[in-house]
Formats: C-alpha cells, structure tokens, sequence
C-alpha cells in the first residue's frame, strides 16, 4: 500500500466551491458585517408608545453574536444572566445578576409576579396613579392608610399602617458586615451574630406592612396560593434571622433573604392589584409604563403582551437590516453597591451547567430557592422518632455506610443538575437534634410493673402533694416528671391540672427521660417541699444567660446540641464550665483517675456546650432580657407538642414546604403562628397574653383561635377522640359549657399521648400567680 493512500482527505487537493455553498458563505460574511456595523437604523425621537413591540427604542448587543435586544419602553439594556457557569452568593448576600428581586429576569409565565417587583424609582413614582391623586391613594383608588390596618392588632398594626402604601429604602440596602452586633448569648468560640437591632426594626415593619398589604389583596385562583406560600417563607426566615444568633455571612445572607422575599411579594401585590387587570382587560398601556423590573424573552407573543400591558421588556431577535433602532447603547451591568466579592465561605447555589437545563423559563430560580432553603433555612425543629427494636435492627456503622453510598450513587445518576448539598452523613449525626421516644410498650421492660394498691398509693400521694399537704421529709422522693407538683408561683390551667393528677403516678421510665430546655421545676420552687432558694435562684439566673445560647445549639450544626436529661440540665443550669480534662489513660489505674462525680459532671458539661464555649456562672452579671423583668412565667416553655407532633405524623421526612406549614399551624397553638421557630424561648413575636384561659375567667374569649389550633392538630393523630373530630371551626362559636368540653377532652388525649411515646410527664402551660417581695429581692440582688 502506497503511502499516498493513507493520507486524510484533508490533506487532498482542494476541490472547486459550488454556487450554492459560495453563496451561503457570502451571506454569511455579510451578516458578521452588519452585527459589527450594530448602529441606528431610524432617526428621530419617538414618543412613548409610538414604538413598535419589536422595535427598538434602544438596542444593544444579545447573547449571541447573531442577536439583537431591543426595547420599546426602556431607555436601557441590561446585561442578563446566564445559567451556565456556578451560581454562588456574595458578600452582600445578594445572587449577582441572578438577583431576580432587583434585576430584570427571563419571562417566566408561572412566575409572572417577579417580573412586577417594584423598583426603587416606584417610591417616587406609583404606578397607575393619575397625578392628581394625593398621597396615600392606593393602587385600586381607596384610601391605603385607613383599610391596611384591618386585620390586624396591636403593635402590627401600628407598624404595618404607614408603610404598606409602598416598600421601603431599607428593602434595598446594600448589607455589611457593619450592620451585624455581637450577640450576647456569650458563644465565644464560634462568633456569633445578630443584625443590628434599628435595622431589624426597620425590616419587620417593611414585613408585616407587606403582609398585611398582601392579605388585602382581590383573590386570584392559584396566584394567592403561591402568595401564601411566599408569605410563609417569608416568616419563616425573618423568625430565623431573628431568634437565632449566627456566624456573620449567615445573618447576612438571610437578611438579604428577607429584603429578596419581600420584595418577592410586593411584585405579587402589583401583579393582583393593577398588571392581572391589565391582562385580563386587553386595554392599551403602552403609553403608562409601570416602574416594575419587566422582563426579556425571545417569544414574539409574550413581548408584544408586555408591552401592551406597560411592563419593561427587552425582546432578543436577530440583527437584520429591517430590525428598526433608533438609539444603541451598551449593555448595562450590575449596580456599584452589587458586592463582586464571593461570600466566606462560599454558599454555592448551583452547579455549572452545560446542558441548559437551568436556562430555561423558571428553572434556575426554583433550584436555587431550593438549595437556599437547605443550606440556610434547613434547621428542622427536633423531632421524636421510634427507637427500632435492636433485636431486629440492622448494625448502626452498616445503615450509616448504606445511607452514605446512596447519597453517592444519586449525585452521580443523571444528566447535570442543579446542586443539592446534603448535610454530611457524619456531621448529620454529630448534629441530630432527635428527642428519643422510649420504645413501644411491646418492649421489654426492666422493672416490674406497679400493683393497683402500689398505683392507689401512689396516686393518693400525688394528690397530696398537689395540695401541699406533704411533709417536708419526702422531699429525697421528689421526681416532677413522674409526679405532677404544684409551684409556689406559676398556675397551671385548671385543665391541665386536673388531667396531670388523674394521670400520676408513672412506671419508671425505661430509658432516661430527655428535655430540649431545662424543666421548668428546676427553676422555681414547689409546694410542698423546702428547696434551697439560692440554688433555685442560681438556676434561674443562669437560664436567663444562657437562654439564647439553648436554641442555638439545637438548631446550629457549628453547635451540634442535643436534647439533655435531667442530671445534664443540672449541672448545665450550675454553671460551672471551666474543668481541666484529666486527660488520662482509661486503663490507667484508679488512683490516677478522677472522681467519678467529676467525670459525670464533666461528660455532661461537655455534651451541653457541644463544640462552643461559654463562661462559667458568676453572679455579678446582668443579663439582657430583652428589657423585661426576668419571671418564670417568661422562662418556661413547652418543649413537646411540637416534636410529638413530627414524631406522630414523620413530618420531619416531608418537603420542606409542607414542613414549614404543619410547624406553622403547631405554632399557632401558642403563639400568632408564623414559623416553628416559636419553638425557642423568647421569640420576638411572643406576646404576654396567655392561651389557656377558660370560662368561668374574664377574657377566655380570646383564647378560641388557639384552641381551634389545637384541636386541628390533634385531628391528625391516630387514635383522636371522636368528640373533638372536625371541631376546630365550631369551638370558634360554641358556647362556655362546650369550649370547656372539647378543652378537656383536648389535653386528656394529648397527655396520654405524649406518656405513651416518652414515659413522662409533658411542660403544662403555666403562668406567674404571684411574686413575693423575698424571692424578687434575691433575684434583684443576683443581677
């Protein structure tokens, strides 16, 4: 074989070019030329609305070198993002040009309502406004002032009165880490933060005037779901960014969150109230441009709609000599105040992308909402699962290799796909906030079970006890999460009470019962029994330092807390945190080997403080709370109904949608109902006025709604008693004899339940029934 015959054909003499190719080359140079030659096509000054929908009032180059965007109604032109390189978030908690709540986006028709976000020119500047409308003049023409604050009570609507006409400048500021104070929850080692209390002030009132501007809104099939939808997300990260401290980048990411979300529903509010009309009407407003962000697309029909309707569009198209231009521009980039700084670390969105799978209409936006809510908002409240039977339960290493290799085997199956980061298997373990139930009654049990006189006695006892009557000298049998005993100063709910006693005396647990907060009884004192009061006011003390830092390492994987038994609440509420660590051999002998009370003490401090840091108890210090008076009515906090919950109904296993909204209607039971962060002790929307009042006392009327709450609650879980089935909205109408009914059949199934899955008593609701003039007196003198 020659070695001519092995040569590539490219490398062959060439041949001559057809007619038909040499015409297609030339066509093609020629357009090249023409985008080089990007330049005014029509002179003159158009009027508003006197432009064609694909006309361009002003131009600039598109995405490829073939394209052209063009403007009928905008005197500028962005420079769009594109979803194919990795999406992270910056150091000013903003997403860059994928910032929808601030730069214009791709039209996406099921997102409609962000392409009406309102722009910081529409302070100045309401749309659909005639200019003899005075100030105050909502959008449909009634007066805003005077119908915002319907619907709402109190300090909210006071707040949300004013601002609610329009979003305010703080919606788009520019975060810093100037605008982030150190907490005082005294986490020295890791740092952290809360946002600046005026700041935060500002942003609330910017939230619930959104709110109750949104709730005033004409109802839209589907569209108000999606609002309600942003609406709970909306709480659910201001209750985040509020009752937990965290590292700087976090409080700023989700401060920015805030201001995006918000903004997110005022573009719902404009598309409700005035651009849905629009629509809907097919009226000409191509001459009253909104000042919304608008949108781009390359579809001829959605342009020419946007701009009938009066939204900013820039329409993509190809660049030919008929394409009408009357002013280029160049394309405009982000704002100087847009941070071009990576955020430290760095909180990627997604990943990069080559197969324009996040390119297209709505796609990218869901998924980096998605692996937001992950890595930010990803603190599910604790939650009660069943201990398997370890006679049939597989080795704990063998289902963590299993678990470990199937995450694996998912990110790799499939074309690319936005990023989901998962927690990491060893620190999802390090960091579970599960409360243990105890095992099912099938288990087996190590002691004996009581005999009904040994029950009799018990229960006459705790009787006994509830009045006060019992001596002093069995106070070494003290054991409140057994028993139930009446405080010197917190009043239990007649309800509750009665459904307690009726339910005392408990087997002995068959594990050791655990608490997310310390019990209420080790900071107060009982009837009956002669605690030592510095002790007790010791406790309370240093539970009011140490309040914040309880929530966070439930909730923060830098913490990684767990639920604590009774002995480690003890030693926690002592305050004593400073203990150098034998650091010893085990096998060493005894004597070299600390006391055992120490090694408990300090097993149990370290599980408390996890891998943080507090200073010990000194009674010299003054702790913030919040410019109150530091009261056990304040200081107790049920820690089950919302774990027993997750734990009935594996909530915890549900999207994160769904989660949110069971947590929020748990959180109703004792609070407004805005997030499951009501969970933590203090929230900043807790009020003082108490739940479970009942007839005969003055003001029951008030607590309806939240037993209405309850009620919806416990429809949900097997077993519920038929008397209560679908009476969540009657309990709103019935009469005092009834509300006390369903209260009590209420509590007696909860109590029941909550034994049955944890063998201890539940945290009743309590509050403060008097105060005596010495106790107030050590306390002051403690502070």
């Amino acid at each position: 074989m020659s070695t001519s015959s092995t040569i590539s054909p490219l490398y062959h003499t060439p041949q001559p070019v057809s007619e038909e190719k040499s015409s297609q080359l030339r066509s093609t140079v020629k357009q090249v030329g023409q985008i080089h030659q990007l330049k005014v096509t029509k002179h003159g000054t158009p009027t508003l609305g006197g432009v064609g929908s694909f006309d361009g009032f002003v131009a600039a180059p598109g995405f490829s070198a073939l394209s052209v965007f063009t403007s009928p109604n905008a005197d500028w032109v962005p420079k769009f993002a594109i979803a194919h390189s990795e999406i992270f978030s910056y150091a000013d908690g903003r997403w860059g040009r994928h910032e929808y709540s601030r730069w214009p986006q791709e039209f996406t028709r099921e997102a409609f309502h962000i392409h009406c976000i309102p722009t910081r020119r529409s302070r100045s500047n309401a749309p659909d406004a005639a200019d003899s409308d005075p100030p105050g003049i909502r959008l449909d023409g009634t007066a805003a002032n005077s119908a915002l604050g319907e619907g709402l009570t109190g300090e909210a609507s006071s707040i949300a009165a004013g601002p609610a006409a329009e979003p305010g400048h703080v919606l788009w500021r520019t975060l810093e880490p100037t605008d982030c104070k150190r907490s005082d929850c005294s986490v020295l080692a890791v740092g952290l933060v809360h946002l600046n209390p005026p700041l935060l002030a500002e942003l609330r009132k910017e939230v619930l005037g959104a709110i109750a501007r949104f709730n005033l809104c004409p109802v839209s099939e589907g569209w108000n779901q999606i609002g309600n939808s942003l609406v709970m997300s909306l709480q659910h990260t201001f209750d985040r960014l509020v009752n937990l401290p965290a590292v700087e980048v976090v409080i700023i990411a989700l401060a920015a969150h805030v201001q995006r979300l918000t903004l997110e529903l005022w573009g719902m509010i404009r598309w409700l109230e005035v651009v849905s009309g629009r629509l809907v009407k097919l009226e000409d407003h191509r001459q009253n441009v909104l000042p919304i962000l608008g949108a781009h697309t390359s579809n001829p029909s959605a342009a020419q709609v946007l701009h009938h309707a009066g939204i900013p569009v820039w329409f993509q198209q190809p660049l030919t000599q008929r394409t009408i231009i009357y002013q280029v521009v160049p394309n405009r980039d982000l704002p100087l105040d847009f941070s071009t700084e990576p955020s430290v670390p760095r909180m990627v969105l997604a990943k990069p992308d080559y197969s324009g799978a996040l390119n297209m209409p709505g796609a990218w936006l869901c998924a980096m909402k998605e692996v937001f809510n992950m890595q930010m908002l990803h603190s599910c409240l604790p939650a009660l699962m069943e201990l398997e039977d370890s006679s049939t339960a597989e080795p704990p290493a063998k289902r963590f290799c299993e678990r470990a290799m199937t995450v694996v085997r998912n990110r790799g199956a499939g074309p690319p796909a936005p990023v989901v980061v998962l927690p990491y298997s060893r620190e999802t373990r390090a960091t579970s906030r599960d409360l243990p139930a105890q095992r099912p009654a099938t288990a087996p049990v190590a002691s004996a079970p009581m005999s009904r006189r040994a029950k009799a006695r018990h229960r006459k006892a705790a009787e006994r006890a509830a009045q006060g009557i019992l001596p002093p000298s069995h106070a070494a049998q003290l054991n409140p999460s057994r028993t139930f005993y009446r405080s010197q100063f917190l009043a239990v709910p007649p309800a509750w009470e009665a459904v307690l006693v009726r339910a005392c005396p408990l087997e002995q647990p068959r594990k050791s019962v655990k608490y997310f907060f310390p019990p209420p009884w080790m900071l107060d004192l009982l009837v009956g029994y002669d605690a030592p009061t510095d002790r007790t006011v010791q406790f309370l003390h240093q539970w009011a330092s140490i309040r914040l830092f309880c929530g966070v390492r439930l909730f923060s994987g830098s913490v990684g807390g767990q639920p604590l038994n009774i002995s480690e609440w003890r030693d926690a509420l002592r305050g004593e945190y400073s203990f150098e660590s034998s650091g010893s051999d085990p096998r060493a002998p005894s004597e070299h080997q600390p006391p055992k009370k120490h090694r408990e003490q300090e097993s149990n401090i370290r599980r408390f403080l996890g891998r943080a840091y507090l200073p010990s108890y000194r009674a010299d210090v003054c702790s913030d709370f919040s410019g109150t008076t530091i009261t056990p009515e304040r200081l107790v906090q049920d820690d089950g109904l919302l774990a027993l919950d997750a734990l009935i109904l594996g909530s915890n296993e549900w999207s994160v949608s769904s989660r949110w909204a069971r947590e929020r209607l748990v959180s109703k039971i004792w609070g407004p109902g805005s997030s499951g962060f009501d969970f933590i002790p203090d929230s900043w929307h807790r009020g003082s006025d108490f739940c479970w009042r009942a007839p005969p006392e003055e003001g029951w009327e008030a607590s309806r709604a939240h037993l209405a709450a309850f009620l919806e609650v416990l429809t949900k879980w097997p077993g519920c008693p038929s008397g209560i089935w679908g009476m969540s909205m009657a309990v709103k109408l019935v009469d005092a004899e009834g509300f006390v009914d369903l209260l009590n059949t209420a509590v007696e199934f909860y109590v029941k339940t909550f034994i049955s899955k944890y063998d201890r008593l539940p945290t009743p609701p309590m509050r403060l029934e008097l105060q005596t003039t010495s106790t107030r007196t050590h306390i002051d003198s403690d502070k």
